[in-house]
C-alpha cells in the first residue's frame, strides 16, 4: 500500500507515475489488470521486501491484486532488452528533472559496485560463477554507479554482467554513460575488487580521480613499513607497471 507520510508519499506517487508512463506491459484490451496495476504489485514487493506469492497473497487481502502467477506471466511477455530499455528511460527522465532542478550542477561522488542474485538453476551464459554464498555458485551481476553524496542516492547506470565481460569496459562504459547525462564525476570510489592495471589506465585515460584500496602485496607492505618506521609519509606516488597512482595511508583507530 501506498505510504502515509509525506515524503515517502511523494516518492512513491513518483515511482508510480514514471514507471507507468515507460514500462509497457503487454496485455489483451479486456485485460482484468491493467499495466499500472501490475507496476503497483512491482512496487509493493521490494519496498515490503517480500516474495511475489506469498506477498502478492498478503496484498490481495487488503485490495484487489493480481496473483503471482498473472504476473509472472504478464512480465514474461516483455523481451529483456526492452524492459531494460524501458527502466533506463524512467531513471533518465529522473535524471533529467533533477539536472533541471540545479541538482547535478557540480561534480559528484560516486560509487561502482556489483550486485548478485543468487541463481539455484541450470547454467547458463548470463550467469557468473562465485564463491558459494546463499546456498549458490551462480549469480546474476549486475554493475550500478550511483551518486553517493549525503541525502543524495541516485542511480546513473546500470548494466547486467555477462561472463565475458572486462571491468576496465564495464567501469568505462559506466563513466562514459554518466558523461552522455550530462553528470561530471569529481571523485569515484570503488572496492578491492576493481584494483586492476587495465581499470587503473582506464580511469587515468578519462581523466577521473577514483579512491579504492589497494591489493595488500608485497610492495604494499614495504611502503607501510616504510611508513610505520618513518622513512615516507603517509601519501606518496607509487607506480604499478609504469602507471603512476598516490598511495595513502589512512590509519585505523
Amino acid at each position: 500500500m501506498p505510504p502515509k507520510d509525506r515524503v515517502n508519499s511523494l516518492a512513491y506517487d513518483r515511482a508510480l507515475s514514471t514507471l507507468t508512463e515507460h514500462l509497457i506491459i503487454p496485455g489483451a484490451s479486456d485485460s482484468h489488470f491493467k499495466g499500472r496495476d501490475l507496476i503497483e504489485s512491482l512496487l509493493y514487493l521490494p519496498v515490503e521486501k517480500r516474495y511475489a506469492e506469498s506477498g502478492l497473497e498478503d496484498l490481495a487481502s487488503t485490495r484487489e491484486a493480481p496473483s503471482a502467477d498473472t504476473l509472472l506471466y504478464r512480465l514474461k511477455r516483455i523481451e529483456s532488452q526492452d524492459a531494460y530499455r524501458m527502466l533506463t528511460q524512467a531513471n533518465d527522465s529522473v535524471l533529467e528533472d533533477l539536472k533541471d532542478m540545479g541538482v547535478l550542477s557540480k561534480p559528484v561522488i560516486a560509487a561502482i559496485d556489483y550486485t548478485r542474485e543468487p541463481y539455484y538453476g541450470e547454467y547458463n551464459n548470463m550467469l557468473l560463477r562465485s564463491k558459494r554464498e546463499l546456498g549458490a555458485n551462480l549469480f546474476y551481476t549486475y554493475a550500478s554507479l550511483h551518486i553517493i553524496e549525503e541525502g543524495r542516492r541516485i542511480t546513473l547506470f546500470t548494466k547486467h554482467v555477462k561472463p565475458l565481460d572486462e571491468q576496465a569496459y564495464i567501469v568505462e562504459e559506466a563513466v562514459k554513460s554518466c558523461l552522455e547525462k550530462g553528470v561530471r564525476i569529481d571523485t569515484l570510489i570503488m572496492d578491492r575488487g576493481f584494483y586492476s592495471i587495465d581499470v587503473i589506465n582506464t580511469l587515468n585515460r578519462l581523466k577521473v580521480k577514483f579512491l579504492m584500496p589497494a591489493v595488500k602485496n608485497e610492495r604494499i607492505k614495504r611502503v607501510i613499513e616504510d611508513y610505520h618506521n618513518h622513512f615516507t609519509p603517509n601519501m606518496l606516488g607509487y607506480t604499478i607497471n609504469y602507471c603512476l597512482v598516490s598511495v595513502v595511508i589512512l590509519l585505523t583507530v
